[in-house]
């Protein structure tokens, strides 16, 4: 949801053919996550339960405290919300802490019926953003928000490795 505005201040400042297939892929992502969101309110509604688990719980709970540790230091150092590496951080914040979290979960509670595909298919779509964003860079040159997206998604790939590589080890 945060690299979607970065993608579009990007064609906004520097519009060309390549910024706007950019921004039309974390559009286009942003789409599939609100109608997967949507779809998890829909059957928590329908079937009644609204109760969270304990590492949804914990998620949530980190990640809310990672935002504000970074809008406290963005306030403390002087740097806007919209400063484009606050948004990075803020990305991290909620993407890659859950995924490190979700990596402990593994580790500690084993497989559960995680299937590869979805794994795989998490790679790939990281993989897809990654490379859309590095063709950006090469056919464009760097921009700072080229730079704040290629940050977050990195990192998003490094942390969702991680919780491959512990599904793989146990």
């Amino acid at each position: 949801m945060i690299m979607w505005p970065l993608s579009r201040s990007d064609y906004n400042d520097n519009p060309s053919k390549i910024a706007w297939q950019t921004r039309f892929i974390y559009g286009w992502w942003l789409f599939w996550v609100l109608v997967d969101l949507t779809s998890i309110l829909y059957l928590r509604a329908r079937a009644g339960s609204w109760e969270l688990g304990a590492l949804q719980l914990m998620m949530i709970y980190v990640s809310a405290g990672c935002f504000i540790a970074v809008w406290v230091v963005s306030m403390l150092c002087g740097w806007r919300m919209k400063n484009y590496y606050v948004r990075s951080a803020i990305s991290i914040a909620w993407k890659s802490v859950s995924q490190l979290l979700l990596a402990w979960a593994v580790w500690n509670t084993g497989r559960g019926d995680w299937m590869p595909a979805a794994l795989i298919a998490g790679i790939l779509t990281i993989v897809a953003r990654l490379t859309q964003v590095s063709v950006s860079v090469a056919v464009d040159g760097w921009t700072h928000q080229r730079r704040a997206i290629a940050i977050s998604e990195t990192v998003n790939l490094g942390t969702w490795l991680a919780v491959v590589s512990v599904w793989i080890l146990k």
